[in-house]
């Protein structure tokens, strides 16, 4: 296709004529009625939207629970709060094994307090999301390819002085190094 600068306006030679209207020629065919659908049935009441969370549908036992509740309180607030924004409200326990990803029941450390971390929904969102990549970069989310969770430090923005990177053991602590015997990743 060649394109062709001008330099002068086009201009209409013939004038623009009043036609008639189209005419159709063939006749419009019935159609059956449309049937109202029935909503598929229910077990339970629909959640408000934005409720559900991957915590609510795969929460770690009562023990787990709360050793990563007791270990994710901030030092300065005395609260439970968000380790990669600080968030203190709308807190879920994110495994950092994802579900998907590898984490099944069957998996060593799968319940594990190593395997979870407080996030806030946003932040969950965003450890679940397209983001996905930097969030394992962070340590918030595992690759089903590490042998155990514990060996992969999380960078937590939660801790005083500004951050840094810690790794979370099995009994429920923050620590400043990977346990001996596990594979730094």
């Amino acid at each position: 296709m060649v394109t062709v600068n001008r330099r002068t306006e086009l201009k209409r030679t013939a004038p623009l004529r009043a036609t008639a209207a189209l005419a159709r020629k063939t006749r419009l065919r019935a159609v059956a009625p449309l049937k109202a659908r029935s909503a598929p049935a229910r077990t339970a009441p629909p959640r408000p939207r934005g409720t559900a969370t991957a915590s609510q549908a795969h929460p770690f036992p009562p023990a787990v629970a709360a050793l990563i509740d007791t270990r994710d309180i901030d030092l300065l607030t005395g609260k439970r709060c968000c380790q990669m924004c600080v968030a203190t409200e709308h807190l879920d326990r994110h495994h950092r094994r994802l579900k998907g990803m590898g984490g099944s029941e069957n998996r060593p450390h799968a319940q594990c307090a190593c395997n979870g971390v407080t996030l806030c929904r946003r932040c969950h969102r965003w450890a679940h999301g397209p983001d996905r990549i930097n969030a394992e970069a962070m340590g918030f989310a595992v690759s089903q390819s590490a042998r155990e969770p514990a060996a992969k430090g999380v960078m937590r923005f939660a801790m005083a002085e500004g951050g840094g990177t810690q790794w979370p053991s099995c009994d429920g602590r923050w620590l400043d190094e990977a346990e001996a015997g596990e594979e730094a990743a």
